[in-house]
């Protein structure tokens, strides 16, 4: 589209140009060669310039959206990881409520993702993304454990220690992740 509308500066540059080259110009035919040139140059760098500056847009604007859908899996497995290991005491290994799978596949995927995809961001992010992730898989571990013990009282003062570990150490790093998170996306959509 940009070349098309730059097409119409480019003809009256190359117009002007071949002008300088008749043999009775109004102007001299230096001044005419120099101007005709000059518009024909500043028209192919605009269209340049606009061309990158395009292709920049849509790579931070593709970024953007990745970053968007992988912090949205990423709340979505904590909820996931929070939920089963608050009800993993009373949960049987058999119970349709227990998604240990769905969150080991959804745990894979996620990591998958952050290994294929290239993203816009510092690598004390990444850190720190990858770092709460095995973090999580370490608590879906534990609310797995829980769940496969038999239910007697004695397992209530281990998920006890297990869950207020998890509300002491996972919970803050999940809203300062988020508020990375969120400044990531902010920083880039003002760029």
């Amino acid at each position: 589209m940009i070349w098309f509308i730059l097409s119409i500066p480019i003809t009256f540059g190359i117009g002007l140009f071949m002008y300088g080259l008749t043999i009775t110009p109004i102007v001299s035919p230096g001044t005419a060669m120099a101007c005709g040139l000059i518009i024909i140059l500043a028209s192919i760098w605009i269209g340049i310039r606009e061309q990158r500056y395009k292709k920049c847009d849509t790579k931070i604007l593709n970024n953007n959206a990745l970053l968007i859908e992988i912090f949205g899996q990423i709340a979505k497995i904590y909820n996931d990881v929070g939920w089963l290991l608050q009800n993993s005491k009373t949960l049987e290994t058999r119970d349709p409520k227990n998604n240990s799978n769905q969150i080991s596949n959804d745990l894979k995927g996620i990591s998958d993702l952050l290994r294929e995809k290239t993203l816009l961001i510092s690598e004390e992010n990444l850190f720190e993304i990858n770092s709460f992730l095995a973090s999580l898989y370490k608590y879906k571990q534990i609310a797995d454990s829980i769940i496969n013990l038999p239910k007697r009282h004695s397992i209530y003062e281990l998920w006890k220690n297990h869950y207020s570990e998890f509300c002491k150490n996972v919970v803050p790093n999940y809203t300062k992740l988020e508020a990375n998170c969120r400044k990531i996306l902010k920083n880039n959509f003002n760029t």
